[in-house]
């Protein structure tokens, strides 16, 4: 289970970190790092697709018992953690739970990650990015904190370093669909061209289904680009089975495509 999670945002990989814990927990009811991990993923999955209220609950309840069994446990406060910031979006509890793992472990790439992207969600961006920048120090080939830095240099119009970082991001998970279209936004706006985001997307297509990147407008104009300016090129070329599993993300793209297209 430590091989897949943390460190991915990725559905399938969250789900088969769900059945490896609770395989865990048939043979240990007690033990106390996987029910942490367990609540973790748990809200994980909840975060990416699963909007259940029941999971939500289900991981805290995992996770207050593994603090039960050992009150120390930096996992759980980890996944104690990540249930305010992505289960409530209660940013100070977060940030409450994230400086007590920092604590135990003052070091941890991963945690000082967590304090980063909560503090640019409370728009200290600049406190973010200082974070994230140690972060990164610490652990120069996580990808998921290269992505997240190169999100947060666009609210301070830092674009030429976002695409250096996003460039590393790809480079180091080329089947990430966030990675690539963070670059070809960040491309499109250091060169103030559509094109250069669209040979962003040429280069992306030999590794991701292209219609998973376009969860943000700008990048629907880049995708129409790609397809020469053509709006109903474009939106003939999509297909709802390959956008993810957010479908009003895909009702919103055809509606601002066909809109463009006339």
């Amino acid at each position: 289970a430590r091989e897949f999670f943390p460190g991915t945002i990725d559905d399938t990989l969250i789900r088969q970190t769900i059945t490896l814990l609770r395989q865990t927990l048939a043979l240990d009811p007690d033990y106390a790092s996987a029910l942490a991990l367990l609540g973790w993923a748990e809200i994980a999955q909840f975060w990416v697709t699963d909007k259940e209220p029941s999971r939500l609950a289900a991981a805290k309840e995992h996770l207050e018992r593994a603090l039960a069994l050992a009150p120390g446990l930096f996992d759980a406060h980890v996944g104690m953690g990540y249930y305010h910031y992505w289960g409530r979006l209660d940013y100070e509890p977060a940030l409450e739970e994230f400086g007590k793992a920092l604590a135990l472990r003052p070091n941890d790439a991963d945690v000082l990650f967590s304090i980063g992207v909560v503090e640019r969600r409370q728009g200290k961006i600049e406190q973010s990015i200082e974070r994230l920048n140690l972060a990164m120090r610490l652990n120069p080939r996580a990808h998921l904190i290269l992505w997240n830095q190169s999100q947060s240099l666009t609210f301070v119009d830092r674009y030429r370093e976002k695409v250096e970082l996003a460039e590393k991001a790809v480079q180091m998970n080329p089947a990430s669909p966030a990675a690539w279209s963070t670059l070809a936004y960040a491309a499109a706006t250091a060169e103030s061209s559509l094109e250069a985001g669209a040979k962003i997307l040429a280069r992306a297509e030999k590794h991701v289904q292209l219609s998973r990147l376009l969860y943000l407008r700008p990048l629907m104009f880049i995708y129409a680009a790609f397809h020469g300016n053509d709006f109903g090129k474009a939106l003939d070329s999509l297909d709802v089975t390959s956008t993810g599993p957010d479908p009003l993300s895909f009702v919103e793209l055809r509606y601002v495509l066909a809109h463009a297209a006339g």
